[in-house]
């Protein structure tokens, strides 16, 4: 069966995915569209933009007969002028998008960390600011000629004196896990545990068995390492468990959580799992294209707004029709302009899925990122629409529908 390349600009993940977005673009053109519908409803915005470290970010990735060097994004400005400008739009927008209660993350390093505070102080006002935390880490390397730098800022703030914050919502472990200051230990009558100090004629106790918050200090969230397993191939991507704890301190389930530099998703990730509503963005199709795998990987509930390629690819697929299953195995993927020797032949292919197309609109219903066999559970009705989107390894999205007979297996 072969694939006739359609344009499409919408494409539909799970149940809900009207619930959730992740949007190719930058922040300023997704801005144009969120804020008719998403103004004053945001309640958390994580912030991780470029570090104005001059530097081009890159992934390498491995095909099947050689390895290639794709660009993640820029990091790079005329100058910290130009630099602050865009700050400053991002933050603008991100005020106009939290509600009374939201609550702004802002990820920086030295670089920018003191200009950013006063950006901050004018924008959401010097009365909003909640806290500078440090999140310090272990990572590769040290320098010789100062100390070493290891550990990142972020500046969170409040768009009003009513933000929402629940600690309670982020244990980091109990006080057995901690210093003890030469406490004395002892056992109270019901046997629990707990360490006790005297100050001004009266005594203070710390049970064991109670959980501990964590302060400004972060010091128990590793750095990714290179060969840590939740990496996704995207160079300066911030832990899970950084954004968890992030997102559960400031938002209810059901709230909606925004990142205008997506990246490669954490956010989304992190807020689905928690049962949080996402908005994402990012203007580079490699980073749009991690983040949808691990959206999908997650088994979130997202629409991913961004325009499919139409360039003259090539696509052939088998598909198998019984009563109650659509099988669908690709023999064939060529992007424009690329030649194949060989009968099954899948040239730069990242990720694929099957679905609906009908209307622009295509609604995903299963999907892999390797070339398996793939099923799906297809209507009489719907047998006609019977489509393929495709991704390479430059984050190019490509969607076919599939024309021609099919065969009963």
């Amino acid at each position: 069966m072969d694939g006739k390349q359609v344009l499409c600009r919408t494409e539909l993940t799970g149940r809900n995915a009207a619930d959730s977005e992740l949007v190719l673009g930058e922040f300023k053109q997704a801005a144009a569209t969120w804020l008719p519908r998403y103004a004053e409803q945001v309640q958390m915005i994580y912030l991780d933009p470029p570090f104005y470290t001059g530097r081009q970010f890159s992934r390498r990735i491995h095909l099947e007969n050689k390895v290639v060097t794709a660009g993640t994004y820029e990091d790079q400005f005329e100058s910290m002028d130009q630099y602050e400008e865009m700050m400053r739009q991002a933050l603008i927008i991100s005020r106009q998008l939290l509600r009374k209660e939201g609550v702004l993350f802002l990820h920086v390093d030295y670089r920018t960390s003191a200009r950013m505070r006063l950006l901050l102080d004018e924008i959401f006002g010097e009365e909003r600011f909640i806290n500078e935390i440090i999140w310090a880490f272990e990572s590769g390397g040290r320098s010789k000629n100062h100390f070493s730098r290891k550990h990142n800022t972020i500046f969170m703030y409040g768009k009003s004196a009513f933000y929402f914050f629940d600690l309670s919502a982020v244990p980091c472990g109990t006080r057995t896990d901690g210093r003890h200051n030469h406490m004395r230990r002892q056992t109270d009558e019901l046997g629990r545990t707990y360490r006790s100090i005297r100050s001004g004629g009266k005594e203070y106790r710390y049970y064991e068995d109670e959980p501990v918050y964590p302060s400004d200090v972060w010091t128990d969230i590793s750095h990714l390492q290179q060969r840590d397993p939740e990496r996704a191939g995207f160079e300066t991507q911030k832990p899970l468990r950084l954004l968890q704890r992030m997102i559960s301190s400031s938002s209810r389930r059901r709230d909606i959580v925004a990142d205008l530099f997506a990246g490669s998703g954490t956010t989304g990730v992190a807020a689905s799992g928690l049962g949080r509503r996402f908005l994402m963005c990012d203007r580079t199709e490699i980073a749009v294209s991690l983040a949808d795998t691990r959206l999908a990987e997650a088994e979130a509930s997202y629409t991913v707004r961004a325009d499919s390629v139409l360039d003259g690819s090539t696509l052939n697929a088998d598909v198998c029709r019984t009563e109650t299953d659509t099988a669908i195995r690709l023999r064939r993927f060529l992007p424009a302009g690329e030649t194949g020797n060989s009968e099954r032949e899948l040239l730069g292919l990242s990720a694929w899925s099957a679905g609906i197309f009908e209307a622009g609109i295509y609604r995903r219903m299963t999907g892999c990122t390797g070339a398996e066999e793939l099923h799906l559970n297809v209507s009489r009705e719907d047998a006609g629409k019977l489509a393929v989107m495709t991704c390479d390894y430059l984050g190019n999205r490509r969607c076919f529908h599939l024309t021609g007979e099919s065969f009963s297996g």
